[in-house]
């Protein structure tokens, strides 16, 4: 049950069924002993790490770091052997963290993974472990620096390949273009991020990409696009039930306040209504 529930991850991931493989895979763990209790073992911290993954996206930061920080104490433990799972505990780990809007304390977190990553050869870990420290590195306030991070992580993806991961590293590398204030490259890097997602059915970090296109426009002045964007974004993240995460509602908020002073209150109603009824 606990190889299982490790193998379904990125199916569960993917399809947005966040709750079911959530429960699959905490039923699995109570099965084998109670939270920092059940065996060390590498099916355990896989499956707990899964766990963790999705309990993240649903916003459950709390119990999401109980066990992801007990998966990261099996892999430490179980030495060499452990040290995928550990890349991958230590990824999630300053996910959360970061996304509780703390991108500081997340960024050594990120490093230890990237680090652990080359050690072991593992170049799509490191490649997603790439693109999310340099995300991270943007929301600590040096989007320069990401960029040289993004670029190694999105060209890994590149190479391999993979679709969602070049949609990953283009959704970053727009942040950070963003934040640099090059919006015209920014909205050409979430749309094309979007389409990537869309292509391979994600639908979990498309909101995001969606939400931050939005915000591109808002600064663009086409703020009825920008709040039919904010309508698509909410209805999809409605559908798999993942919120905004905290580090992100401030700015969300102001780019949707920004929206609506723009337009009359029958405007703005009526084109997030029109962006929550797309397909």
């Amino acid at each position: 049950g606990l190889q299982i529930a490790g193998v379904l991850h990125w199916f569960w991931w993917f399809q947005g069924y966040l709750s079911e493989g959530r429960g699959w895979a905490e039923g699995a763990l109570a099965q084998t002993g109670a939270l920092g209790v059940g065996p060390p073992t590498a099916a355990r911290a896989k499956a707990l790490w899964s766990a963790g993954d999705l309990t993240w996206l649903q916003g459950d930061y709390a119990a999401a770091r109980i066990l992801l920080e007990e998966s990261l104490a099996i892999a430490q433990a179980l030495g060499p052997s452990g040290k995928q799972n550990l890349a991958y505990a230590l990824l999630v780990l300053g996910l959360v963290v970061r996304d509780q809007g703390d991108p500081v304390a997340a960024r050594p977190l990120l490093e230890e993974s990237v680090a652990t990553c080359r050690e072991i050869a593992d170049r799509w870990t490191l490649a997603l472990s790439l693109v999310s420290l340099g995300r991270t590195v943007t929301l600590s306030g040096d989007p320069a620096a990401a960029r040289s991070i993004l670029e190694e992580g999105r060209t890994i993806f590149r190479e391999t390949g993979d679709k969602w991961g070049l949609a990953v590293s283009l959704n970053n590398l727009g942040l950070a273009a963003l934040q640099l204030g090059d919006y015209g490259r920014a909205a050409a890097l979430y749309r094309e991020g979007v389409a990537l997602f869309w292509q391979v059915g994600e639908k979990v970090f498309a909101a995001r990409c969606l939400e931050e296109l939005a915000g591109v426009v808002c600064m663009q002045g086409d703020y009825r696009r920008a709040t039919r964007l904010f309508g698509v974004a909410e209805a999809q993240r409605e559908t798999f039930g993942a919120p905004i995460p905290p580090a992100a509602r401030a700015e969300h908020d102001r780019n949707v306040a920004a929206a609506r002073a723009h337009l009359d209150e029958a405007a703005f109603t009526a084109a997030w209504a029109e962006g929550r009824a797309m397909t």
